[in-house]
């Protein structure tokens, strides 16, 4: 059974949010070192991950997520240098969201072409 990793999206969700970031690492000789985070560690290793609140995040992270959907290969670039993370056969995304409507909805994007990549299941 795939691991299941869930992530909660919002308007303040960052790329280093959901690809990965840099720390401070004394085992590193830069003194960082690149530590990926729900979407990389799902890609890569074939887990299921859930993002909660799709439409509430900015483009750029969408269009980051579409990418990586379309590609077999993410690269990341982290101080000069290019990480390559492969796609997992058994890598699975599911995305939620609300309603375009109600108090976030000066906030929530349109999703519509999007979506055109995902079995959409109303509830």
């Amino acid at each position: 059974m795939n691991k299941f990793i869930r992530f909660n999206l919002s308007s303040e969700t960052t790329i280093e949010d959901l690809m990965g970031r840099l720390l401070s690492s004394g085992e590193s000789w830069s003194g960082f070192k690149f530590v990926p985070v729900p979407f990389i560690e799902a890609y890569e290793n074939g887990c299921i991950l859930l993002l909660d609140e799709l439409n509430l995040v900015q483009k750029n992270i969408i269009q980051s997520i579409q990418y990586g959907i379309d590609s077999k290969v993410l690269y990341i670039e982290v101080n000069g240098k290019m990480l390559k993370y492969k796609k997992s056969k058994d890598f699975r995304i599911i995305c939620t969201q609300n309603p375009k409507s109600g108090g976030f909805v000066s906030i929530r994007e349109d999703l519509s072409e999007f979506l055109q990549r995902f079995q959409v299941i109303y509830y």
